[in-house]
């Protein structure tokens, strides 16, 4: 809701413009301004952390506070902008060579955040490093996690959208829940094709 209600104030403050398509009666494409594109995705980043951040404590039975949303430790915003901005730009790259790749890095790249929140300390290389290293022998498992929850996604619309209300809390309880089960094997799965 407060990213909807920044890129609302974002989009007045930066209006995007309207392109017509020529040979196309009536068909226009709207395109939002750079900098309110720019300024969006950082507060995503902002609280994709803090939510991540939020839903791991929730996950280990930590006590939470609506707090912990915007309270994370040392520069994790800082490697996370950036960790972001680098593994956004591998990911793109392999969806530019063929998709597969592109699907490939960005499973890999899937717990960034909880990483950088369970390794503060770390660089943002050496981050992007243990995100993979911990997918490794799990790319296929984090798949079908996914895919479990299609039918949940399918029945969002139906509801008026208040079932994404309990969905998405559920479905980020479990992905860090999947985080921690499968990080404690990190150094123990052998290497994998997928």
């Amino acid at each position: 809701i407060i990213e909807a209600i920044v890129s609302r104030i974002l989009n007045t403050i930066f209006p995007g413009t309207t392109k017509t398509i020529a040979g196309l009666d009536n068909f226009t494409i709207s395109l939002t301004h750079p900098a309110a594109q720019c300024i969006t995705w950082i507060v995503g980043i902002f609280f994709g952390l803090g939510l991540t951040n939020y839903f791991l404590k929730l996950a280990r039975g930590e006590e939470v506070d609506i707090i912990d949303i915007f309270s994370y430790k040392g520069g994790a915003f800082v490697t996370a902008l950036f960790a972001s901005i680098l593994t956004g730009i591998l990911t793109l790259l392999g969806y530019v060579f063929l998709i597969i790749p592109g699907v490939i890095l960005s499973i890999c790249f899937a717990f960034l955040y909880h990483v950088i929140l369970d390794n503060p300390e770390l660089g943002i290389i050496e981050v992007i490093k243990k995100s993979i290293s911990i997918m490794q022998g799990h790319k296929l498992d984090y798949f079908v996690l996914h895919l479990s929850f299609i039918g949940w996604y399918i029945l969002i619309p139906f509801s008026f959208g208040l079932l994404y209300f309990l969905v998405m809390p559920y479905f980020y309880v479990t992905l860090s829940l999947f985080y921690d089960s499968i990080k404690e094997n990190e150094n123990t799965m052998p290497s994998e094709t997928l």
